[in-house]
């Protein structure tokens, strides 16, 4: 019984023509198309990074009968962010009618961001729904916006 063993290089040689040959394709690719995929494939540049944010969290604390307080918060950092609106669906209940906004915000590697923290960003309260880091070079946070009443005209 013989056991055979495949490895496949991905290796791409850089030429003097603006260009890569690439021995898994093996065939030519361009310079811009190589530049191209990598924007695609989601390499994070500083520029994308637009917009600062408030990271807040809800600190809770001891009262002098041993009662956990809630309530006050405490800013921990400021960072740069890319902001995408998901969706703004309109979600009904019978006593109010609320619009839930939900946004991802891209930002760099933090390890201590958690569920139900809190964001700020141009006056508005986002709270952390997930928190995704799948990704070596970005945590990738979904946030809903506060809820708020729809206008109702006359």
């Amino acid at each position: 019984m013989h056991i055979v063993v495949t490895i496949l290089l991905v290796v791409q040689y850089q030429s003097r023509r603006g260009g890569y040959w690439s021995l898994s394709a093996q065939a030519w690719v361009p310079e811009r198309i190589a530049r191209k995929q990598e924007t695609i494939m989601g390499s994070l540049h500083a520029g994308e990074l637009n917009k600062r944010i408030i990271l807040q969290r809800q600190v809770k604390s001891r009262g002098p009968l041993g009662e956990i307080i809630s309530g006050s918060i405490a800013n921990v950092a400021t960072v740069r962010a890319k902001a995408e609106l998901k969706s703004n669906r309109k979600i009904r209940t019978l006593d109010q009618q609320q619009v839930a906004e939900t946004w991802l915000f891209t930002l760099r590697t933090r390890p201590d961001v958690q569920i139900d923290w809190l964001i700020r960003w141009n006056d508005a309260v986002f709270t952390v729904v997930s928190v995704d880091r799948s990704h070596p070079d970005r945590v990738e946070i979904k946030a809903e916006r506060d809820t708020r009443h729809d206008r109702v005209g006359d």
